[in-house]
């Protein structure tokens, strides 16, 4: 992962989901539960914070061109492009993402292996 690209991301995070509720929000806020790598200048992970740590037990539905991406509430995957955030699906409507970037991030994500 490079640190730099990194350091972006987390800051864009605080910036992006932190700041309007949590003003004094820093990079150094935000974790990163799972990177599944970087794709095209789209950097993907599953992102978190330490300001929503307690989260409703329920499971997201997500499938995005045949793949299943369901997760439990508050551990979405996140790509950041450029400074803006996607989800999945979005990314992959946008054509940042291929179908063997999901290919690659769905085995990642389940841990299986290629």
């Amino acid at each position: 992962m490079d640190v730099d690209l990194r350091d972006q991301v987390k800051q864009s995070y605080a910036d992006t989901f932190l700041k309007t509720e949590y003003p004094g929000a820093t990079a150094d806020d935000v974790t990163f539960t799972r990177y599944l790598g970087t794709y095209n200048g789209s950097f993907v992970a599953v992102l978190n914070d330490k300001s929503h740590w307690l989260f409703e037990e329920f499971f997201i539905l997500l499938e995005v061109d045949g793949l299943n991406f369901s997760y439990s509430n508050g551990y979405p995957i996140r790509v950041w492009n450029d400074g803006v955030f996607y989800d999945l699906g979005g990314a992959y409507g946008a054509g940042l993402l291929t179908r063997g970037n999901l290919e690659t991030i769905y085995n990642l994500y389940r841990n299986i292996s290629e």
